[in-house]
Formats: C-alpha cells, sequence, structure tokens
C-alpha cells in the first residue's frame, strides 16, 4: 500500500514541476473581437469626423489604457488561481540543540472545503469586472466625446449667426445715420440703433469665448489638436426600430449592468471563500527525510489533517460580513439596471421630442427670415419703420440660434442613444468609409 502511494505521489510531484515549467491553457478573454480589430490600426493624428475622433478616443486616452492593463493584470490572477488544484513540495527544516533535521514534503491537497474553487471563481469574477470596467470606461468617454464634439459644433455656427447678425445691425446702422445726416431721423434713432449694434458685438464676444472654451475641452479630451469638428454624419445612426428596442438588445451587457453583476458575483465567491475556513484541509503527503536521516528511516505516506481553532471564529465572522456585502452589492446591481433603463429612456425621449422641435422650429426659421425680407422692402419704400425691421432681425436671429440648439440636441440624443445601445461597432466602422475620411485637417 505505502509503495503504492509513494508512486503516486512521486508521478503527482513530476506532473507538477511539468505543469509549472510549461504553460497553461486558460480561457481567452471575451474582448469583442470586431471592436479590438478596429481599434488595432494606429490611430490617426488628423481628426476629420465625429466618428474618427471615437476611434482616436478609445485608442489613446490614458484612462482606457489603465483599464486595459487592469483587465489584462486579471488573466494572471485566474492562473494563479489555478495553482490552488497542482501538487507542490515544500522542504521543512528543524534546528535543535542536540539535532537538525531536515524533510522534502510532496503534497497533493485533497479538500480544502471549496476554497481553491471559490479562489478561481473570485479571479474570474474579477476579470468579468474589469472587462465590464473597460466597456464602462469607453462608454463614458464615448458619452463626453458626444457631449464635448457638439458643444463645439454648437457655438462655432452660433458664431457665425452672431457674425451675420452683427453684419445685418451694421448695415441698418449705417442707413440710419445716413437719414440722420439728411435730417430724416433724429439722433436719438442713432444712438438706440449704436446700443443694439454693442448689445450685439458684446453677445457675440462671449460667444466667441464659448467657442474657444469647448474647444479647449475637446482638445484635451482627445489630446490632439488637429481636428476637423464638422456635424456628424449620419445626424441620426439609429433607425426608428433600432431605437425602440435598444433595452431589448443591451439585456445585461450593457458595461454598468455587467460591472454590477461581476461585482456581485465576486463578493458571493469571496463569501464562499470565507466559509472554507471552517473547514479542515486534507491533503496526502509524501514525506522524506534529508541528509542524515535519509540513513535513519524510510520516506513515509500519510493522510493529512489540518484545522487551526483560530479558523472558526475569524472565518465565520468573515463569512458573515460578506453575506451583507453580497446583499449590498445585489442592490447595487438593481440600482445599476433602473439607472440604465432612465438613461435610455431619456435618450429616446429627447431624440423624439428634439426631431419634432427641428420641424416646427425650421419653420418658425423661414417664416422669421421672410418677414425680415419683407420689413426691409417696406423700410425701403417707406412703409415700415427702421424699429420694425430691427425687432425683426433679431426675431429671425433668435429663431436661428434656438434652431442650432435643437438641432444640437437631437443629434447629441441619438448618438448618445447609439452608445448606450452598444451599436458601437456600426460607429467604428463607419469611420473608415470613404465619406468620414478627413481630406485636411483644421486646427480650431
Amino acid at each position: 500500500m505505502n509503495t503504492s502511494l509513494h508512486a503516486v505521489v512521486l508521478a503527482l510531484a513530476s506532473l507538477s514541476s511539468a505543469a509549472f515549467a510549461s504553460p497553461v491553457a486558460f480561457p481567452a478573454p471575451k474582448e469583442s473581437g470586431e471592436i479590438t480589430a478596429l481599434l488595432a490600426a494606429p490611430p490617426s493624428t488628423a481628426i476629420g469626423s465625429f466618428q474618427s475622433g471615437l476611434m482616436h478616443l478609445w485608442s489613446t486616452h490614458p484612462e482606457l489604457l489603465s483599464a486595459e492593463s487592469q483587465y489584462d493584470a486579471a488573466g494572471y490572477d485566474i492562473k494563479g488561481a489555478y495553482a490552488g488544484f497542482l501538487p507542490y513540495a515544500a522542504v521543512d527544516y528543524q534546528s535543535s540543540k542536540s539535532s537538525t533535521e531536515s524533510y522534502a514534503r510532496f503534497v497533493l491537497p485533497l479538500w480544502r472545503g471549496g476554497l481553491n474553487f471559490a479562489n478561481l471563481s473570485i479571479a474570474e469574477a474579477s476579470q468579468e469586472a474589469a472587462l465590464a470596467d473597460l466597456q464602462r470606461t469607453r462608454l463614458k468617454l464615448g458619452l463626453k466625446l458626444v457631449d464635448a464634439w457638439m458643444a463645439v459644433v454648437a457655438a462655432r455656427e452660433q458664431y457665425q449667426y452672431w457674425e451675420l447678425y452683427v453684419g445685418s445691425l451694421k448695415n441698418l446702422l449705417g442707413v440710419i445715420e445716413r437719414r440722420a445726416n439728411e435730417g430724416a431721423a433724429p439722433e436719438a434713432d442713432v444712438m438706440l440703433a449704436t446700443t443694439r449694434l454693442r448689445q450685439a458685438d458684446s453677445l457675440r464676444e462671449q460667444n466667441r469665448a464659448l467657442v474657444e472654451t469647448t474647444q479647449s475641452q475637446l482638445v484635451a479630451l482627445l489630446g490632439t489638436s488637429s481636428l476637423g469638428v464638422t456635424w456628424p454624419t449620419p445626424a441620426d445612426p439609429l433607425t426608428d426600430t433600432q431605437a425602440e428596442k435598444v433595452l431589448l438588445r443591451i439585456g445585461n451587457d450593457h458595461p454598468e449592468v455587467a460591472y454590477a453583476m461581476a461585482q456581485a458575483a465576486k463578493q458571493q465567491a469571496t463569501a464562499r471563500a470565507n466559509r472554507a475556513a471552517l473547514s479542515p484541509e486534507v491533503s496526502l503527503q509524501h514525506i522524506k527525510p534529508l541528509g542524515d536521516k535519509t540513513l535513519q528511516g524510510p520516506a513515509e505516506t500519510r493522510i493529512v489533517v489540518q484545522y487551526q481553532t483560530d479558523n472558526g471564529l475569524k472565518g465565520y465572522q468573515a463569512w458573515r460580513g460578506n453575506q451583507k456585502r453580497a446583499m449590498a452589492a445585489d442592490a447595487i446591481e438593481a440600482n445599476a439596471r433602473r439607472e440604465v433603463y432612465s438613461a435610455v429612456r431619456v435618450a429616446q425621449s429627447q431624440r423624439l421630442a428634439s426631431r419634432n422641435q427641428i420641424r416646427f422650429q425650421e419653420e418658425a426659421v423661414k417664416s422669421a427670415d421672410a418677414l425680415v425680407d419683407s420689413f426691409l422692402r417696406q423700410f425701403v419704400a417707406g412703409r415700415k419703420t427702421w424699429l420694425e425691421v430691427l425687432n425683426a432681425q433679431r426675431e429671425s436671429h433668435d429663431n436661428h440660434l434656438a434652431l442650432v440648439q435643437q438641432r444640437r440636441g437631437y443629434v447629441q440624443a441619438a448618438y448618445n442613444l447609439s452608445l448606450q445601445g452598444l451599436y458601437w461597432e456600426a460607429l467604428l466602422q463607419s469611420a473608415n468609409s470613404p465619406s468620414m475620411r478627413p481630406e485636411a485637417s483644421a486646427t480650431p
């Protein structure tokens, strides 16, 4: 019996050394292969579209590089967790005044109360959490890019309308000044028109500062100043059917939900590991004396049961504590689902509302522009006063600014919904289409 056990232990020891000497095959990462391939290309320094900006951001931003390193590190933790199932060798050295003894022990773990499986589950859950955190970082940065990009586009277009408005006020002031020189208009009209012009100049400069501020924020986010910022095309990357089915599409795959689920699974596995401390450890050990003892006694093979009395209290309290933490993690997961549901519903509502607002606002802009043209003709003919023309111009200008804001709201809601709905591959692929490639870089 001892001879057969001796042979088994030696065989297992040789397998153990071979296992540590050669690489072990472990589960492949679950990262989306299509996204990985799209992001593998070297990022371009010239960004000419929102889609190319998103690809650049997801390829180079420090937060994402950090999250990727954390994900890679989690894979090594899984490999380390498998070591708990393998045999190992240990050397015991004991010295006293009368003698010195040393032994080599070859140990095959048989039972640890499920600790090895719990540790493996912890490592796997940590990898799932790291992957979800990577995707969560992508989502967060993507939403930040949508907001920053649309802020620049809207501010630039509004600045163009301020330029047109100031130009029209200057022309009107010139007419009033000529009429005042001819005695056909009082000096108070000139002063009032000048006041309106200076107010418009002040607001235009305020808008110019907004353009500079938003551009600086976008440059800081992307890490490059070689930008050609234009309205994203298409304005809405989703069909109405796709937009309506976003919640059905994402399910448990949304990064926030997946991260909360992984954290809950990790906490449950930690509770199992604490509970395993309540159990004794059983192992098969082959003990071989070293040195002079090789002449004094033979090697022995034993079934060894080990238990530390202090593990009971510590393990029980740790298990109870992690049970409560697991309940807290479940509550966090439920809250994450609510927040994702709310974010998607808000984006869906904003998308539909902004689209309807744009249709109405476009009609208002056409009417206001036609009214300005009509008032200018009547002013030349003497049937309208310059103040009526001035008020019509201001109304037209305000309508143009409002239309820009509504366009921004619509496009921003549509792209936010695309990101929340995990239509990432479609957004990245459009960056490689001919219509999305920048013809020339432009510095904001």
